[in-house]
């Protein structure tokens, strides 16, 4: 619940204008570039990280501000954190065609589920903490790779 309150929140902060604007779309370049690369079908059709931008960083900041809220209690021990990723991934659970996916990311402002939860995460150093995730591997992007907007 909190990572979706969260990605509201970051929804709601994306009024900029002048320094901060130009600020922002610097910061913001990485991710859009990410999302580029992703496969949207498992095939050639690519996530368009521009129209998908708003959501993407407002689901990376979901997950930030959730964690960070996790935190202030403490720091969560190893099954406390994978339980907390784990309900991230359980947010945006869903089965999609291939075909129905091609057909969504002409119009779509959102990633496919698949990217809303493997994205954020991707660039969460904390994720793979919790999972002992070594060297490059694909659910953990390397830290000078790794994508923060918020934190």
């Amino acid at each position: 619940f909190g990572a979706l309150l969260g990605q509201q929140l970051a929804l709601s902060l994306q009024a900029w204008d002048g320094a901060d604007a130009a600020a922002w779309g610097k910061r913001a370049t990485p991710l859009i570039a990410q999302y580029n690369a992703y496969s949207a079908t498992g095939g050639a059709t690519r996530v368009n990280g521009t129209r998908s931008f708003a959501q993407n960083q407002a689901d990376l900041a979901g997950l930030e501000f959730a964690w960070d809220a996790l935190n202030a209690q403490g720091t969560p021990d190893a099954k406390a954190a994978q339980a907390f990723f784990t309900g991230w991934a359980g947010l945006w659970a869903r089965q999609d065609k291939a075909t129905a996916l091609a057909a969504a990311q002409a119009t779509a402002n959102h990633a496919p589920a698949k990217w809303r939860v493997n994205g954020p995460l991707a660039n969460f150093p904390a994720f793979g903490q919790a999972f002992a995730c070594k060297g490059r591997v694909a659910m953990q992007k390397p830290a000078r790779e790794q994508v923060s907007l918020w934190r």
